[in-house]
């Protein structure tokens, strides 16, 4: 029997699952001070001691970003989104030459990306409704970055990006099945919007909410997501994570350190 024409199927990637899954957790852990202090008047209608309630946000957030972890790494491959930095830790070689190849471009741009939006942010401040927990520590927003780098990438870009250029494939695809360019240009511009349109209930819950600060929060977190999409097109998905984290580093600690 000629068994040529039967390819078994890719294996799932448990080492990726494994890595991401856990620095995923950390990154809901490392969060928590901001969170807490982002929506101090908030704690007395949680109803909750606090030990409890931040066990059942980590234990939560960790089924959820396994689920998103898994679903992604499957889109990804089918995509040919890349992850090649944890490909390389996988088989124990060539880790230190992806890195090089990824870290200086990401650090910059995204360092880059968080001036801007700093800027921006200290530009337009005089239409942004002043309220006082936006006032936290800057070692809260050192930490919160890691949530950003780690977690949002996982889901905005790793799952949701993998997924719209999966879907947009299924019509507009190269031979070998991946999704075309525009496939994955368009699948980048989308979830870019769902990546700003999705900073405004966290904005909505320590702020009021203006038409105003509404454009500002879309289309600076917008810009920030399309750079990351590019990233993770182009470089792989850890070189999404390292530029996500060093902007949320300038805006989140650098920022409060120098201006506050």
């Amino acid at each position: 029997m000629n068994t040529s024409s039967h390819v078994p199927p890719p294996r799932f990637r448990w080492f990726h699952f494994g890595v991401l899954t856990s620095l995923g957790v950390l990154g809901v852990i490392a969060v928590l001070p901001f969170v807490l202090a982002a929506f101090a008047d908030k704690l007395p209608t949680w109803n909750l001691p606090l030990p409890v309630f931040m066990a059942n946000q980590v234990v939560q957030t960790a089924v959820f970003i396994g689920g998103m972890t898994a679903l992604g790494l499957v889109l990804a491959r089918k995509t040919g989104l890349s992850l090649p930095l944890l490909d390389a830790l996988e088989v124990r070689r060539g880790g230190w030459l992806v890195l090089q190849r990824i870290a200086p471009v990401s650090l910059v741009s995204g360092s880059l990306a968080g001036v801007l939006i700093l800027l921006g942010e200290l530009a337009l401040k005089p239409y942004i409704p002043h309220h006082p927990s936006l006032n936290i520590a800057p070692w809260k927003g050192l930490l919160a970055s890691l949530y950003g780098g780690i977690d949002e990438e996982i889901i905005m870009r790793l799952f949701l990006m993998s997924l719209v250029a999966w879907l947009f494939g299924l019509k507009w695809r190269l031979p070998d099945g991946r999704p075309v360019k525009g496939a994955l240009l368009a699948a980048n511009l989308l979830v870019a919007l769902a990546f700003g349109l999705g900073h405004l209930p966290a904005t909505a819950r320590v702020t009021t909410l203006t038409p105003a600060l509404i454009a500002i929060v879309v289309g600076l977190n917008s810009l920030g997501g399309l750079l990351f999409g590019y990233l993770f097109a182009q470089r792989g998905l850890e070189a999404a994570m390292i530029a996500h984290f060093s902007g949320d580093v300038i805006i989140h600690f650098v920022g409060p350190m120098s201006f506050h």
